[in-house]
């Protein structure tokens, strides 16, 4: 929530330095999700420039790109797309920008150019209270599911007789006290304050919706028999990882997840899912992380691009639990195979966040544009 404050503080400083009309540098367009500008060299050349605003921002840049066929914007933008830290800020980022556009062009610098600065959000003591409030209940939402799932872990303990349901809630339980350990550290992190990019900038109805879908998942019959298994990625409500053990066994997909499993003796089809402080209004992104899927949905980088992950087709209904299943049915319901042709080094290159990211919005504005109904395919 109050990293939308301030992304929204720092649009309106672009909007009244770089107006449309501007003579140097033009900002056309401008939401939460990405930005359009263009830039016009001293000979009156236009340079159109967009950037995609990711749901990891501002822990992560906007990742920008171009139409325009010139060497030297393509290295600007990624300079720019490997910022760290306060730099992320979009006014830094775009502020970036026009002095290496306008150093490059051999141009002057616009005006008011000092006061591209990340905005100041005032803030009195009301609202010191109201983030206390806040912080209080994420503890509380925390401390809450640590003493479920210990709960929950003893009661399997004492119920489980047969030598085979013992070993599979061996696992299970093994699981669960990673997850309570992750669970406790988070919640002793927050006492201490000392998680910058975690949860002190997190949401409350974001974490204990989080918390609530976990805590489904670990009832859930789907978790219990291992069709999939998750753990949290650094350390990080909003970062889940998912694992598939279990497809349609008539699809040709299974048939790879067999070969696979042969190969790394897991066979386990790896998923990532984002959350921010948008969630459950907004969708997660998600992303194939390994093996390398071709077709059914999955774009160049991994990203998983259907309806249901948009705006247009999400609803805060839907859990985390059917949101998985979904996608996997989808995975080996529309010929979905494993490419088992492609290197680790090759994998570990093309199937990253950034390109995920990229190539998810490009299509998604696609989609957008031509409508669902025809595009909403794996042969599309």
């Amino acid at each position: 929530m109050a990293c939308l404050k301030s992304q929204k503080l720092e649009i309106e400083l672009l909007q009244q330095i770089f107006p449309k009309d501007h003579n140097r540098f033009q900002l056309l367009n401008c939401n939460p999700d990405d930005l359009r500008c263009r830039f016009i060299d001293g000979n009156g050349k236009h340079y159109d420039i967009q950037a995609s605003i990711t749901v990891t921002y501002p822990m992560t840049p906007p990742i920008w790109y171009s139409e325009c066929d010139d060497a030297k914007l393509s290295e600007i933008m990624q300079e720019l797309g490997n910022s760290q830290g306060e730099d992320n800020h979009l006014v830094l980022q775009v502020a970036s920008l026009v002095r290496k556009l306008c150093d490059t062009h051999n141009v002057p610098l616009p005006d008011n150019m000092e006061k591209l600065t990340v905005p100041m959000k005032p803030q009195n003591d009301n609202d010191g209270d109201e983030r206390a409030m806040e912080l209080e209940i994420i503890r509380n939402a925390y401390k809450i599911l640590i003493l479920m799932l210990t709960q929950e872990n003893d009661v399997h303990g004492k119920s489980d007789d047969d030598s085979m349901d013992s070993e599979k809630t061996s696992s299970k339980d093994e699981e669960e006290g990673k997850l309570r350990q992750t669970l406790q550290k988070l919640n002793n992190q927050q006492d201490r304050q000392d998680q910058p990019q975690g949860l002190a900038a997190g949401s409350p109805n974001a974490v204990n919706r989080l918390m609530k879908e976990l805590r489904l998942i670990y009832h859930s019959d789907t978790f219990k028999q291992n069709v999939f298994s998750l753990d949290l990625d650094d350390d990080s409500i909003y970062n889940w990882n998912v694992s598939l053990h279990s497809v349609d066994k008539d699809s040709r997909l299974y048939a790879d997840m067999l070969k696979l499993k042969e190969i790394d003796g897991e066979g386990a089809i790896k998923l990532q899912f984002r959350f921010n402080d948008n969630y459950p209004s907004s969708p997660p992104f998600v992303r194939v992380v390994y093996p390398a899927i071709m077709g059914s949905f999955v774009l160049f980088g991994g990203a998983i691009c259907m309806q249901l992950l948009t705006n247009s087709g999400w609803t805060s209904a839907y859990t985390i639990e059917s949101l998985i299943i979904q996608i996997s049915v989808a995975l080996s319901q529309n010929d979905g195979r494993i490419f088992f042709g492609i290197s680790s080094r090759l994998l570990e290159k093309a199937y990253n966040l950034e390109y995920a990211q990229r190539n998810f919005q490009l299509v998604q504005k696609m989609h957008n544009e031509r409508g669902w109904s025809q595009l909403d395919r794996p042969e599309s």
